[in-house]
């Protein structure tokens, strides 16, 4: 039974994890694998252990995992991650997986985490994640941060997993304690996802996106220097390392105003979603003298130059800039 084994370990009732089973004991579900974010003590992760050919069992708090398998609570198919899976991309390892087809999250309750837990399994892991169960769905935060994937068309309820109505202390407006939800993939999947994350960032319009990057720092590592984004009418400066004095000079080298134009969907060697912005020379506004291709979560960028007319135009090479090579 689900009481057995350590098992019925955890803040979850005899009934979520009765649920569970029947959910996955076809034998479609067999032979693919499932990740787990917020194994916790285990009581979940052993149980999909006997359900999917192998578990992922992400947990923030090493000591948990840890504890797990020298416990000898966890299958010999999990894989225990101690991971952060509310960070940008943190699930990106798994990019070419195409076997995980079902996620179980109960990570922390807050909204960034519900969020980031969910998109991250969505936009990291592109195929084959084709159900999602969550625990704590009664939960106010947690059901609302789903929600948002609802509205989005890219989650469909499925049905209740656990107590219905849910008996804990924080269950609300008589929930259930878990929910199943269907993955909707569309061709505009990815597309509609990096719109949910720019909605949830709060980034509306390009004139809040330019404001994302006023006064921040990025490496430019094939120039050797640092690029800090200054808001208009201010420029923004290239700061050049200098051996001599072990840091980066301190008088940066203007390099054009900041302006974001829009967005790089649908350009294939830039990836699929990206922010793009341009630098344009002060004195000729109208021409933008580089390009700027940020990361659909505006963690990395691209720096381009159509030729070494706007590169220079942009003074690149002025006061005291490293000279262009032969």
């Amino acid at each position: 039974t689900v009481e057995e084994g350590g098992i019925g370990a955890g803040l979850t009732t005899p009934k979520y994890r009765s649920d569970i089973v029947r959910l996955f004991t076809p034998r479609r579900w067999a032979g693919s694998g499932a990740f787990e974010v917020g194994s916790n003590t285990g009581g979940i992760t052993r149980l999909l252990g006997l359900l999917f050919r192998y578990v992922l069992a992400a947990e923030l708090h090493h000591t948990m995992s840890w504890g797990q398998a020298n416990r000898g609570t966890s299958t010999a198919n999990v894989v225990h991650l101690t991971i952060d899976t509310t960070r940008p991309y943190a699930l990106s390892g798994f990019v070419a997986n195409r076997n995980l087809r079902a996620a179980v999250i109960d990570g922390a309750h807050d909204r960034q985490s519900v969020f980031m837990d969910t998109f991250n399994v969505l936009s990291d892991i592109p195929c084959c994640v084709s159900v999602i169960v969550f625990h704590d769905y009664c939960d106010q935060v947690v059901h609302d941060a789903i929600a948002l994937f609802v509205r989005a068309s890219v989650l469909r309820y499925r049905q209740a997993i656990g107590e219905d109505p849910g008996s804990f202390w924080w269950c609300a407006e008589g929930r259930p304690e878990g929910a199943a939800f269907d993955v909707v993939r569309t061709k505009d999947f990815r597309q509609t996802l990096w719109r949910l994350y720019q909605d949830f960032r709060g980034w509306k319009g390009h004139g809040e996106l330019v404001r994302q990057f006023y006064e921040t720092v990025w490496w430019l590592p094939s120039e050797s220097a640092t690029l800090t984004l200054s808001a208009p009418p201010t420029q923004s400066a290239i700061h050049h390392a200098n051996p001599l004095q072990r840091g980066f000079d301190p008088n940066g080298v203007g390099v054009g105003v900041l302006k974001v134009v829009g967005d790089s969907i649908g350009e294939p060697r830039w990836g699929f979603a990206m922010l793009r912005a341009e630098l344009h020379d002060p004195d000729h506004p109208g021409r933008p003298c580089a390009d700027l291709h940020f990361d659909s979560q505006a963690t990395s960028l691209t720096l381009q130059f159509a030729d070494e007319e706007r590169r220079e135009a942009c003074g690149w090479f002025r006061r005291g800039a490293v000279e262009p090579g032969p």
